[in-house]
């Protein structure tokens, strides 16, 4: 984005997606995903390389799954230090599927928002 322009990504009240200043983030207009698109994949991050074209992902994962303990250091969902045997090591959630509690969406659009 151009001098004095700036982004926000994310939710408030009740919409969600992308906002747009072109005052120096004096004021924000919303370019909002439609209702329930991202329930389960709330956006998290944006990308705009042109004024017309914006990146927005979303998505979510399970955190319980990778706090680490005692016996595990996780370095990322598919990768975990065994503090005990001192080896790198696959998770068993990741191996048994439990993947299915992760989330993701991928928008783009090529108008400014408009769609």
């Amino acid at each position: 984005m151009k001098k004095n322009k700036y982004a926000f990504v994310g939710g408030i009240d009740g919409h969600e997606g992308a906002a747009i200043s072109t005052t120096g983030g004096a004021f924000f207009e919303g370019h909002w995903w439609p209702k329930h698109f991202s329930d389960d994949a709330n956006p998290r991050y944006g990308a705009f390389p042109t004024d017309s074209i914006w990146y927005v992902t979303g998505g979510s994962w399970p955190s319980t799954e990778l706090e680490n303990t005692e016996d595990y250091t996780y370095i990322s969902h598919r990768v975990r230090f065994n503090k005990k045997l001192q080896i790198y090591e696959r998770p068993d959630f990741v191996t048994e599927g439990a993947t299915s509690d992760y989330t993701a969406v991928i928008t783009k659009t090529t108008d400014k928002g408009k769609t």
